[in-house]
């Protein structure tokens, strides 16, 4: 199987309340290119997402991981909600601070 051309992981659970989250550290997608602690390597690119669900209420903050051009293509920039955050977390839209134009959702 080839992995794939970006990878994410949840950096941050925003509705945690104390103690540890389930959620930070989660990584993907399945084919993405991972070590053994789930942290994507070998991507050319990286910036910061966040989740958000139909209330406008942030879920989670994590980072996607790319290759490719300096922007990540409509598939990488939809990965974290398309992988993760509409199946496991009904969220609604990923969000790219200070690249609005990457926003999905």
């Amino acid at each position: 199987m080839n992995s794939s051309d970006y990878a994410w992981r949840i950096d941050q659970d925003h509705l945690a309340s104390g103690g540890e989250s389930a959620e930070v550290g989660q990584a993907g997608p399945r084919n993405a290119d991972v070590d053994d602690t789930g942290m994507p390597r070998g991507y050319q690119h990286q910036a910061t997402f966040q989740l958000f669900d139909d209330d406008d209420i942030l879920y989670n903050t994590g980072t996607l991981f790319w290759n490719g051009t300096a922007h990540p293509q409509e598939h990488q920039a939809y990965g974290p909600l398309g992988d993760y955050g509409m199946p496991a977390l009904g969220a609604v839209s990923v969000r790219y601070p200070g690249h609005q134009s990457w926003d999905c959702g």
